[in-house]
């Protein structure tokens, strides 16, 4: 998503057109980490366990459609993107190399 412009397209025209197919998408991604990693107790965990969550709600929140209710049409910039794709990335480097230590 980062590199090929084609792709970004492809996921604004989706969440415009059809933000329940998106909604279904991320629910299933949500879901398994939810059911096999709610975890409360410890520092790294609970960060997985709440983007989890967040994770869920957004998906329900666009199967409800609720977010095109809150707000038009979503116009992005490609310059937005591209950094909000940047800082997804470097936060999963982060997380994945934090699991790596040892935090217990």
């Amino acid at each position: 998503m980062i590199i090929n412009k084609d792709n970004r397209n492809a996921i604004i025209s989706l969440e415009n057109n059809h933000p329940i197919i998106l909604g279904m998408i991320t629910l299933l991604i949500g879901l398994p980490i939810v059911l096999l990693h709610n975890i409360w107790i410890g520092t790294l965990p609970i960060i997985v366990t709440f983007f989890g969550w967040l994770t869920v709600l957004k998906g329900c929140l666009r199967i409800l459609n609720l977010s095109s209710k809150i707000k038009s049409k979503i116009s992005y910039s490609n310059n937005q993107l591209i950094i909000q794709s940047w800082i997804a990335f470097l936060l999963g480097i982060f997380l994945f190399s934090l699991s790596f230590l040892n935090l217990s």
